[in-house]
């Protein structure tokens, strides 16, 4: 990750104000206040101004926020197994324990969900092979019938 704050011009220890990592992160303000709530991310506050600054690391835990929604996860879900991600040490063995529960179960729907996909696949596929047949029988029919007319 750190490859990609360099490539976007940041700095890794520099902060940013919640347009910058909006725009940067492609999500609305709305959201970085919601995940901010929620205790996803957390801001910086600066003396006097009052303004929320956000560490450039704020980039990395959203991205593995969206990740983590994009295969599946709520929100809740996604507290409860975040900090595992970013390599943080700091949860006891219950706690590995239910994020390894939530990350069975959602690999075990994604599993029936690629069956059921493989099946509808193979349903497609006969019944594209099928209309191509009749779709030939067709042709020859109306080509012997112009050769009888």
């Amino acid at each position: 990750m750190q490859e990609d704050l360099s490539a976007q011009g940041i700095g890794r220890d520099e902060l940013l104000t919640i347009g910058e990592l909006s725009k940067c992160c492609d999500i609305t303000q709305r959201t970085i206040h919601l995940h901010e709530q929620r205790g996803l991310i957390s801001s910086i506050r600066r003396q006097g101004s009052g303004n929320r600054y956000f560490a450039a690391s704020t980039i990395e835990r959203i991205t593995k926020i969206k990740q983590l929604q994009a295969i599946g996860l709520n929100l809740e879900e996604v507290a409860s197994v975040l900090d595992l991600y970013m390599d943080k040490d700091d949860h006891g063995a219950s706690g590995k324990r239910a994020a390894l529960d939530i990350l069975r179960g959602h690999l075990k729907e994604v599993d029936g969900k690629l069956q059921d996909m493989t099946r509808f696949r193979e349903d497609l596929l006969r019944s594209i092979v099928r209309l191509e047949v009749l779709l030939e029988d067709s042709e020859r029919l109306n080509s012997m019938h112009g050769e009888i007319d």
